[in-house]
């Protein structure tokens, strides 16, 4: 089936929508992965600590 202009337009918009939330998710999943990493490397530095 042909697209029209407009329902290309449409889907492309529809697309780049869908790019910019999942880029934005990303963020946030990247930003948590990295405290989770921090936090567990705290632990660990502190688990070392406690034991000496």
């Amino acid at each position: 089936r042909d697209y029209t202009i407009g329902e290309m337009e449409t889907l492309r918009s529809g697309n780049e929508q869908k790019i910019a939330e999942l880029q934005r998710i990303n963020s946030q999943l990247n930003k948590a992965l990295e405290v989770n990493n921090i936090t567990i490397s705290l632990f660990y530095m502190n688990g070392l600590t406690n034991d000496e």
